[in-house]
Formats: C-alpha cells, sequence, structure tokens
C-alpha cells in the first residue's frame, strides 16, 4: 500500500501543509479509498554526482536509422503480459486498466548516431533492439471499463549496447533493457545477428553465456519468398502501421486512430526496485508515461523479404511471453527509414511505495 506504514506522518504532514486539502480528503484516505498518487508522493531530492549515469530526460536522438519487422502475436499471451506487468495493484485503486488492441509485435533494430541529454554537452551513441505492441488505456467509469483515446506502446524487452543507455533506461524510466552485441552486415540489408546473456537452464550449474536470440536473413529466393513480407509499405509511418480491421469490438476506437500524427509515440511501463531486506517485495513501483516524438521523417524504403529465428531460453522466453507464432518467423512487413526524435514528457500515472 502507497505511504502507509512509515511514511504516514509524512503523508499527513503534506495534507495538512495543503491549503486546498479537504477533511474529506484525509478521511478518505484513513479508511483506505484513497491512494497518494505521484503528485502526493513528492520523495527527497535526488542526490547527484558527477558522472552519474541516470540521466533524466529529455532526450534528442538526431540521425536514427530504424529497421521495422511487424510480427505475428497471440492477442491473449499479450494481455497476460499487460495483466502481470502494467495493470499492477488493484483496479479500483488504480482508476484504469490496460489492454492489448492488435495481434502484432513489432521487432525494431535501431543505429542511435548520436543521444544527447541538455544536461550536459555530450553524447553517446548506441545499437538498440526492443519488441513493442499496442495498448489501449480503459478508464473505470462507476463499475464500468470503457476505452480512452490514450494509446501507447509497451515495450516489455528492450537490448542495448550501451551501458549508460542500459543504467538510464531502468533505472529512471522503467525500460527493461538489458545489454547486447550486435553484428550487422557491412554491405545489403542480412544477416543480422544479435546475442545476449542468458541462463540456458536453471539449475544446471552452466553458467551464464552470451547467445544468440535474434537472427535475421534474406528469405528472398526459395519457397519462403511468397510468403515473406509486403510489397508495399504500411499505410501510416513510424509508429502504427496498420491498427484498423483486427478488433471488431473497438472498430470506432481504432477508426479515430488513423486520423492521429504519424511520429506520435506514447510508452508505458513499470518502474520497479526490489527491496533489499525483503528480497519478494518491492520497495517502489510506477507506471511511468513517457512520449517519443519524431521531429523530421527522412526516408522512408521496404527491405526484401525476411526470415526472423527467435531463439528460446529459460531465463529469455520471448516467444511465449509474446506468443509468437513459432520460432522461425516470416514478417508481415519489413521496412528501414531515417528519422530524428525526441523522448520526454514523463510523468507517473500511478505509484505504490513499499
Amino acid at each position: 500500500m502507497a505511504a502507509r506504514g512509515g511514511h504516514l506522518l509524512e503523508y499527513l504532514i503534506e495534507l495538512f501543509a495543503d491549503l486546498t486539502v479537504t477533511p474529506m480528503r484525509i478521511l478518505s484516505y484513513l479508511l483506505g479509498q484513497q491512494e497518494p498518487q505521484s503528485s502526493d508522493l513528492k520523495g527527497p531530492d535526488f542526490i547527484e554526482l558527477k558522472g552519474d549515469p541516470e540521466t533524466p530526460p529529455p532526450y534528442t536522438f538526431p540521425g536514427i536509422r530504424l529497421t521495422s519487422f511487424r510480427l505475428d502475436a497471440d492477442l491473449i499471451a499479450l494481455q497476460k503480459l499487460c495483466d502481470r506487468l502494467l495493470n499492477i495493484g488493484n483496479l479500483a485503486t488504480r482508476g484504469f486498466e490496460y489492454r492489448a488492441i492488435i495481434p502484432y509485435v513489432d521487432m525494431e533494430i535501431l543505429f542511435y548516431p548520436r543521444m544527447e541529454t541538455p544536461l550536459f554537452n555530450n553524447y553517446m551513441t548506441q545499437h538498440e533492439i526492443y519488441f513493442r505492441f499496442f495498448v489501449l488505456k480503459f478508464q473505470l467509469v462507476g463499475a464500468m471499463l470503457l476505452p480512452t483515446l490514450e494509446l501507447a506502446c509497451f515495450f516489455p524487452f528492450i537490448f542495448v549496447d550501451n551501458p549508460w543507455s542500459a543504467i538510464t533506461g531502468r533505472e529512471v524510466v522503467g525500460y527493461p533493457k538489458e545489454l547486447a552485441l550486435f553484428h550487422l552486415p557491412k554491405q545489403g540489408s542480412y544477416p543480422i545477428k544479435v546475442d545476449t546473456q542468458v541462463i540456458k537452464q536453471f539449475g544446471s550449474g552452466t553458467p551464464v553465456s552470451w547467445e544468440p536470440f535474434v537472427t535475421i536473413t534474406d528469405a528472398k529466393s526459395g519457397a519462403n519468398a511468397a510468403k515473406s513480407g509486403a510489397k508495399q509499405l504500411p499505410p501510416k509511418r513510424w509508429p502504427h502501421g496498420e491498427l484498423k480491421g483486427f478488433n471488431p469490438a473497438l472498430a470506432p476506437t481504432l477508426e479515430k486512430f488513423a486520423e492521429l500524427p504519424e511520429g506520435i509515440c506514447s510508452t508505458i511501463h513499470l518502474k520497479q526496485f526490489r527491496d533489499a531486506e525483503r528480497a519478494t517485495k518491492a520497495c517502489y513501483q510506477a507506471l511511468v508515461q513517457g512520449n517519443f516524438s519524431i521531429t523530421r521523417f527522412g526516408k522512408v524504403e521496404l527491405m526484401p523479404p525476411a526470415e526472423v529465428a527467435i531463439a528460446s531460453y529459460e531465463s529469455l522466453p520471448i516467444i511465449t511471453l509474446l506468443g509468437l507464432q513459432g520460432t522461425t518467423l516470416r514478417p508481415v512487413w519489413q521496412y528501414r527509414m531515417e528519422c530524428d526524435m525526441t523522448f520526454g514528457d514523463t510523468r507517473d500515472l500511478y505509484v505504490v511505495a513499499g
């Protein structure tokens, strides 16, 4: 429960210091009818150390090169991941719920020639691969959950080759970033191979090892060519692609997203820290919302048909958790583009402090 126990006195002092607070608000909190949200849990100032890689937003990313592959996925599996990682706490207190809306996952590989922050006049470079899918926010109204127009991308798996970026992503924003090694072609589009550290089998006494978990090869020849990839670009550029026609129950809502501007992507993630004393508990959890915005679209073009092989390890069951349709996948489409992008406007939608 947020701000309960040892935090109660601090919370009440803060309430009484607010001249706009009402006795009813205090009473409802004491009766357990209201959880303090992020604005109530201001917390102490962050202790800054020079060179600390926990760099806060906003960030700017000029000259990104992005490759996108849309993969078939199971909607039920995606919703289970939403329930586990986004719909935390209880619905009555939270007041909203996230639901997966289309049976697809977008796997994307990016190269950032410059990652910049106004905090200091320096920059970093990075390769990145992630898996993301679209979720829609449903608001609790009375006893009903009603769809809103708040569409977001959820990134349950992200891998980077820059340690500072991994620390910032995990500690500040809540992205579940892990380190990876990228093997990219010097010419042409493929092959692409990405390795990360995995445990092949828990309890086997074997060490954690670097293993390939994504391999992308050319499928433009042979029997699989006809099954691999669209012959034209998606109807909308990043991040949407195509949203209509997959969920009849949400058809009126999804139709409205066709009017959304291209290049705007809201994100939602679980930021949490394990309690050091109570190892099965979290000392802090928050749903963090952020916003990507493309400030310049460069060239967008189709890529040759591809086959995507995803390896499964006990410590990294991507196929199972995302409900991907097999270990060797034929993307719905594959394209690449160049762009300039920014990230910022982050806020805590819901906070639970242990």
